[in-house]
């Protein structure tokens, strides 16, 4: 029997970009759940908005929705959207594992911030390391086009690793 560790439902919101679950997390207003509609414009998957549940299976991080929230997208201005009816019900993925978690933050004006370096650390989740980027939420920055390269990108560098990883194995 596979041991579950759970913890109480968190703050953020979780979707599913390219088989890559991102837990977005940060300030009320930042952007998280309008990031999540534009990737569902996109074609991406909503596992979680608002609370994202989290449980662990041996070494996989699995995000849900609690059952009141599932397929509710909450839209400063909108209100409550019902995922399901405006995308169809694909566009709603019940849970995911949680491959990355980003951060959005509002940056000071005026601060100097190396901008070619990506911002990676890691955030522990029940025992698990998960890889973290903050990305610097701003007026018109296209953050949902960000995050679809994040994923192109950290796919691409565990491509390399796995191929020298092959290569010093040989």
């Amino acid at each position: 029997m596979v041991a579950i560790l759970e913890a109480q439902p968190q703050p953020g919101t979780l979707v599913q970009v390219q088989g890559v679950g991102i837990l977005l997390l940060g300030a009320s207003g930042m952007g998280k759940s309008e990031t999540a509609l534009a990737l569902l414009h996109e074609g991406h998957s909503l596992v979680a908005d608002d609370l994202v549940c989290y449980s662990r299976q041996a070494n996989a991080l699995i995000g849900s929705a609690p059952a009141a929230l599932r397929g509710k997208l909450h839209i400063r201005d909108l209100g409550v959207l019902e995922v399901a009816n405006l995308f169809g019900a694909q566009a709603i993925c019940p849970q995911c594992n949680i491959d990355l978690v980003v951060k959005l933050y509002l940056g000071a004006s005026g601060t100097e911030e190396n901008l070619t370096l990506p911002n990676q650390t890691s955030l522990p989740i029940l025992q698990r390391p998960v890889p973290m980027f903050r990305i610097q939420h701003a007026l018109q920055r296209p953050i949902s086009l960000l995050l679809m390269t994040l994923v192109k990108q950290v796919q691409s560098l565990q491509q390399t690793e796995e191929m020298m990883a092959g290569k010093l194995a040989s």
